[in-house]
Parts: structure tokens; sequence; C-alpha cells
């Protein structure tokens, strides 16, 4: 099903998480914001992803930016 796809390796650039899944995690958490409207929550969760020491303190940062989002 799968066959001659070539998996390209993720570069993480500087101030984002090495590992790849944080990576993702980082990537999906902001595209959720800025799909809600909410660009400044969106630009502040990678700034605090930044120096997340790990995938649950990641996900802590995006959970709190989702409870703090505006109501519209």
């Amino acid at each position: 099903m799968l066959r001659g796809m070539v998996a390209k390796p993720s570069v993480p650039s500087a101030g984002q998480p090495e590992d790849p899944g944080q990576a993702g995690l980082l990537r999906q958490g902001r595209d959720v914001l800025r799909a809600l409207g909410e660009r400044r929550l969106a630009r502040e969760f990678c700034r605090r992803a930044g120096s997340a020491p790990d995938r649950e303190a990641l996900i802590a940062a995006f959970l709190d930016c989702i409870v703090r989002r505006r109501d519209r």
C-alpha cells in the first residue's frame, strides 16, 4: 500500500523540540490555534513550547492556551 514512498527525516529548526513527535505536536497545536482565530495564543504557545522539556509540558501549554481562548 505504501510502496514507493520515501520517508523524509524531520530536521528541527532552531528553538523547536528535537523529538519528531514533539515537533509534530508543536505544529499541530499551532495550526489548531490559528484555525480558531487565535494567532496571539498560537505565538505564545510556540514560545512556551520552545522551553518545554517533554511532551507532557508541551500538551499542558497547549491546553492552557485553549482554555484562555476568547469567547466569540
